[in-house]
């Protein structure tokens, strides 16, 4: 039942380590997300924020 949600969760965290090193800028790491949410069909998808994190700090 939570495959989706698990698979995402960790794709996420893969893609938010690749901003953090410099491999990815977070315009891209924005647009896969969304990517990744329409192959994952995660439940809990609509809590998410894709907004600029840095405004929410």
């Amino acid at each position: 039942m939570f495959t989706g949600e698990v698979n995402y969760r960790l794709a996420k965290w893969v893609l938010l380590n690749m901003e953090h090193d410099g491999v990815l800028s977070s315009d891209e790491v924005r647009l896969v997300l969304v990517k990744i949410a329409e192959q994952y069909n995660p439940p809990f998808f609509e809590l998410e924020e894709l907004g600029n994190r840095e405004d929410s700090n």
